[in-house]
């Protein structure tokens, strides 16, 4: 009986740590969403979450449905396999994760696995560079979620846009200050003519007083004598 209490109370404590870990990052990724700009809800519905994930992060929407497009095939794969029979191996089902596929299907669902994996590993990339950090992070997203997610979310860290970010973009588009020296000087204006800064000394275009005309003067016309008209 004390070893069945013990038992019951280390499942109950592993069921309690879960718990707590998917409430956490749950928690993370909604915020993550928020500072993002997007709707925090949307962080907990299945394949949205991922479009959105992947909208925020890659700057190549192919990535993006790329991701999700492997997603549902492997799902597609899976659900076609169980309801058809067809190299599906339901001897060692006692969970979902037991069940092995085979045949054609199998296929299917492995490559769409592989390719959702390397999908997920960079679209994590960028979603690291979005936040001005680097592949250590990126990393730390993959294989520690449960503390690097919270560190995202609730850190300082300032959202910058989809990665890779366009060629010849400065920073604030992203709402950023410039960095060293992308700076860009587009868009400068003089200081004079501003309120609190002195006039130019220069005149401006059209400025300049009009000049006289120069007109030749008129000869005196003599006058007629009224005898020679006669």
């Amino acid at each position: 009986m004390d070893d069945l209490d013990a038992i019951l109370g280390i499942v109950g404590t592993m069921i309690i740590l879960v718990l707590i870990v998917c409430v956490l990052v749950i928690v993370a990724q909604w915020k993550v969403f928020t500072k993002a700009g997007k709707p925090g809800w949307m962080s907990i519905i299945p394949f949205l979450s991922t479009y959105v994930l992947g909208e925020i992060s890659n700057a190549d929407k192919r990535l993006t449905w790329g991701l999700i497009g492997s997603m549902v095939v492997n799902a597609l794969a899976v659900f076609l396999a169980r309801i058809t029979g067809i190299g599906y191996d339901a001897s060692l089902a006692s969970s979902a994760a037991d069940v092995e596929i085979t045949g054609p299907f199998g296929a299917i669902s492995s490559i769409a696995g592989i390719a959702t994996f390397v999908l997920t590993i960079i679209t994590y990339i960028h979603l690291s560079q979005a936040f001005g950090h680097g592949g250590g992070y990126s990393a730390g997203l993959l294989l520690l979620p449960i503390v690097f997610f919270p560190m995202l979310a609730f850190g300082q860290d300032v959202y910058r846009g989809p990665q890779p970010a366009p060629a010849g973009a400065s920073y604030p588009q992203y709402g950023l200050p410039p960095q060293g020296g992308n700076q860009s000087y587009q868009g400068y204006q003089s200081p004079y003519g501003q309120p609190g800064y002195p006039q130019s000394p220069y005149p401006q275009q059209g400025s300049y007083p009009q000049q006289p005309t120069y007109q030749q003067p008129q000869q005196p016309v003599p006058p007629t004598d009224p005898s020679q008209n006669q």
